[in-house]
């Protein structure tokens, strides 16, 4: 069985895991979020939620056939429920960058110990007090080639891990205050024609697949990105309006460093 790279953080003098990713023989990924157990994504108030995450988890298909790539998320839920989306890119067929999802992790404190035991690579990102800030990431991929255009110069830091046939990259950065009790994820999705909803067109989301971001747009993206789901307190759930291409200089709203 191939082995799995593990993204953990320390907290309290415990490796807490982020995400794992194990590549498959046909060179896909699976990429495993670590909320499992933590409430689910319902959009419901706390007080009436029931429900727990049970699995959060994407593939990223290859395809010798077609000159596109699929992320196929899947949330499963305690009580046997689901949620079932995807993300179609031409990102790789043309050298650019995809993001997956953007997030603002929860207290580390609640997240699944990394077993020590557990075999292949671990990529430790920095420890930092979550009394006092908060962390967020956005899961990003592009092929090999691509990734050597990419200026790793940026308000925020990077991890990342080659694969045989992506390079997986983390962009991550920090918000001052306590690290919340309800974290925070949102997921890039696509549609077809054929499967555009009344909410879809109400938020004028787009039809077909995503572009992916070019080498030197995608600092601005991250950027982006980051003050979204830091500034933005509204849904944390759902469909969510595209934001379009990007209007002029970004201007961080986040820290690039951990507070201690």
């Amino acid at each position: 069985m191939a082995k799995k790279t593990h993204f953990v953080v320390e907290n309290g003098g415990t490796l807490k895991r982020l995400l794992s990713i194990r590549e498959q023989a046909n060179d896909s990924l699976l990429i495993a979020t670590h909320l499992e157990g933590l409430y689910d994504i319902s959009g419901a108030p706390l007080i009436v939620r029931e429900n727990r995450i049970a699995e959060y988890r994407h593939k990223l298909h290859v395809s010798n056939k077609s000159s596109y790539n699929t992320v196929h998320l899947i949330v499963k839920q305690a009580d046997g429920s689901y949620i079932d989306r995807h993300l179609l890119t031409s990102a790789i067929r043309d050298g650019r960058f995809q993001p997956i999802y953007v997030r603002s992790v929860v207290h580390p404190s609640v997240l699944p110990e990394h077993d020590l035991s557990a075999k292949g690579p671990v990529v430790h990102l920095p420890t930092y007090n979550p009394e006092l800030c908060a962390m967020h990431y956005a899961l990003w991929f592009t092929s090999p080639a691509a990734w050597r255009q990419l200026n790793l110069v940026a308000p925020y830091s990077v991890a990342w891990f080659g694969f045989r046939r992506f390079m997986v990259f983390i962009p991550f950065c920090y918000s001052k205050g306590p690290s919340p009790k309800i974290g925070r994820t949102i997921d890039g999705a696509t549609t077809s024609a054929e499967k555009r909803s009344a909410e879809h067109i109400a938020l004028g989301n787009r039809v077909g697949p995503a572009e992916g971001a070019p080498a030197h747009a995608v600092v601005g993206y991250v950027i982006r990105d980051f003050n979204r789901i830091i500034l933005d307190k509204g849904s944390v759930s759902g469909l969510q309006p595209d934001q379009g291409p990007l209007m002029g200089p970004q201007v961080p709203q986040f820290l690039a460093s951990p507070i201690l």
